[in-house]
């Protein structure tokens, strides 16, 4: 449909094809007024046909979506707008662009080359600031409706973004057709979502849960190969517990996990905060990464460098180097952008203060 070099009403060129989405292509583009790159979702044109209230509907959840803007856990919308192409009229919906990955391709890659702790520590921070981004909509009366790991996004700078608010709405009320049935959401859909009932706070909450458990745990709650596979398993059967396959998560953490994974809505009612409590009980401590890069290009060892604020020397020559963080944002926000940076080569570890020598660097 487009083409790399495409430009938009004057204003944004497409610079290179991102995916293909749900609603329609979403392209990296920059903005040539801002002199910014943005992604811009289209939405394809069937949908406009088909529906004459199209417009009015995407409008509304365009507007939805933006009305998030602040929250640093959120992708930000920031434009909505048509133009003509060809014999019709194409919309799209401008949003931050997230440099990074989504959720699901982050635990596929870093499930293999993480030790186990590392990637709890690091996925605990990941599940903490998704409760806050999905309570901070919720306060505002506005669902998601499809919560997954490919609506997830992990940024270079290690910071996790929701995305694609008002974006399930849209494709539900325009097809009459729910997201469960798209195979990538079933194994995240609420029993109320497959008894084709009107999703509420709660249906985000399990679908929240969902998405922690994969997180934390490496595995689906349930696993099909179709979706009535999915259907049968999210109404009539019980998950394993997260604690059984990942013995680093306590009890407290997988009982809360369980509590949004309960098969009547009502059940789940109130309970974000009892799941961020819970991570917080885990998450809050002091703690060292470790570095191994030695062998790796200047490039990385610059960029670990500047990252961690360390003697560069000490990079290339110490095959053990230590530093000590008190603070925990900081240290699991760094080691999710060492992640991207130099996979594997390091580890993150909890320490008490008093256990700080004198000859270890602490940022």
């Amino acid at each position: 449909m487009f083409k790399e070099g495409d430009v938009i009403n004057e204003r944004y060129e497409l610079v290179s094809f991102i995916a293909p989405g749900g609603m329609g292509e979403v392209w990296k583009c920059l903005d040539k007024s801002l002199k910014r790159y943005v992604a811009i979702k289209f939405v394809k044109g069937s949908y406009l046909l088909d529906n004459p209230n199209a417009e009015k509907i995407l409008a509304a959840e365009a507007s939805t979506g933006a009305s998030l803007i602040g929250h640093p856990n959120i992708v930000t919308i920031l434009d909505y707008d048509s133009f003509e192409y060809g014999e019709h009229v194409t919309f799209f919906i401008v949003m931050e662009l997230v440099e990074g990955k989504n959720l699901s391709s982050w635990i596929k890659e870093c499930k293999k080359t993480l030790d186990p702790k590392t990637y709890y520590y690091l996925s605990l921070l990941i599940s903490w600031e998704l409760c806050k981004s999905i309570d901070f909509a919720h306060k505002k009366k506005i669902i998601h409706r499809d919560i997954k790991p490919l609506n997830v996004f992990i940024s270079n700078f290690g910071i996790t973004k929701v995305g694609d608010f008002g974006i399930a709405k849209f494709i539900d009320e325009i097809t009459r057709s729910h997201s469960v049935w798209h195979f990538k959401s079933a194994p995240y859909s609420a029993p109320e979502q497959w008894r084709d009932e009107k999703p509420e706070i709660a249906t985000d909450l399990y679908q929240l849960g969902c998405t922690v458990y994969e997180l934390l745990t490496g595995e689906l709650p349930f696993v099909a190969s179709s979706a009535y596979g999915f259907m049968n398993a999210h109404l009539t059967q019980d998950p394993i517990p997260p604690d059984v396959i990942n013995n680093e998560i306590s009890e407290k953490l997988s009982e809360e996990i369980l509590n949004l994974l309960e098969k009547d809505k009502d059940d789940r009612q109130n309970k974000t905060w009892k799941l961020n409590d819970a991570i917080a009980g885990e998450i809050q401590s002091s703690y060292n990464i470790t570095l191994n890069i030695t062998d790796e290009t200047d490039e990385n060892i610059e960029k670990v460098a500047s990252l961690c604020d360390i003697d560069i020397d000490s990079l290339r020559t110490d095959s053990e180097l230590k530093i000590k963080f008190p603070d925990f944002n900081e240290v699991l926000s760094e080691g999710i952008q060492l992640s991207f940076i130099v996979p594997g080569k390091f580890r993150i570890e909890k320490f008490e203060e008093s256990d700080v020598k004198k000859d270890e660097v602490t940022a």
